[in-house]
């Protein structure tokens, strides 16, 4: 009987954002007022699921990154 295993590391193939430091940057690049905090507020909340199949995961919280 054989026996198989793969690991995949898939964490260079998203993207991680440290977002503190990307709102900090947009303003020290003059990205400021409605147009800094409309960019800032879509990843206020951001959540993913993962399909399988036909089936959804529960939703779970993304915190870094901006997907």
């Amino acid at each position: 009987m054989d026996s198989h295993i793969c690991f995949l590391d898939i964490r260079k193939a998203y993207d991680t954002v440290f977002r503190e430091g990307l709102w900090k940057r947009l303003l020290d690049i003059g990205v400021n007022g409605k147009m800094w905090r409309v960019i800032r507020n879509i990843y206020e909340v951001v959540e993913s699921t993962v399909i399988l199949g036909e089936e959804l995961t529960e939703w779970f919280s993304v915190e870094l990154g901006l997907n």
